[in-house]
């Protein structure tokens, strides 16, 4: 069967004269990251948080509560700058998917307590939850987006944990046509797949 082969993300091009201040900084990440695409300096309202600044020391990542809420804007077109290495030919994605970025972008959904449903060991790795309204049996659909180029990165030692699992106590791969070690932690299911190509579907029993 042939692979699904989805390697281009468009024609997007990065900029190669960005000004020196098209950076984005954190606490946590000094040195920050260049931005290729394009950027906009904020104005935060009084009482609103910065949480990353520019190179030139101007908000560019702002958060302000109202009620029981967030709001968060970014100065950046993060999901695009986070995915630019990807648009070029020859991209590895275990260097242009940069942890830093991936962070960042996340950090909102993190900080207000969002959770993955199932949470593979791999940051390129994707995984979904499903459930058979009918029957209520449980399966795991497993995506592999690492790639180098054109060629695909296989992923050693893969380990799935999985929240919440109630009375789930295995796991089967339909790629491996095995079953999978799993470790019970609490309510957490933990399975591991080991070798991972381009995806999987695990059975949850």
């Amino acid at each position: 069967m042939p692979r699904y082969g989805a390697t281009s993300l468009g024609s997007v091009k990065a900029l190669t004269n960005a000004p020196p201040d098209a950076v984005v900084k954190t606490s946590g990440d000094p040195a920050g990251f260049r931005l290729q695409m394009g950027w906009e300096r904020l104005d935060p309202a009084a009482g609103a948080k910065v949480m990353a600044t520019f190179g030139d020391g101007s908000p560019a990542l702002i958060c302000n509560e109202y009620g029981k809420g967030k709001a968060w804007i970014a100065g950046w077109y993060s999901g695009v700058e986070y995915a630019t290495g990807v648009m070029k030919e020859g991209y590895d994605c275990s260097v242009d998917f940069p942890s830093a970025q991936r962070d960042l972008i996340a950090f909102a959904a993190v900080s207000a307590g969002a959770r993955p449903a199932v949470d593979p060991s791999h940051p390129l790795v994707e995984g979904v939850r499903v459930r058979n309204p009918k029957t209520g049996r449980e399966a795991v659909v497993l995506m592999n987006w690492a790639y180098r180029g054109r060629d695909l990165v296989v992923i050693n030692e893969l380990k799935v944990v999985i929240p919440n699992a109630g009375s789930l106590r295995g796991a089967r791969s339909v790629a491996q046509r095995r079953n999978l070690e799993v470790v019970r932690d609490g309510a957490t299911l933990v399975v591991d797949v080991g070798e991972m190509q381009e995806g999987d579907v695990l059975l949850l029993e």
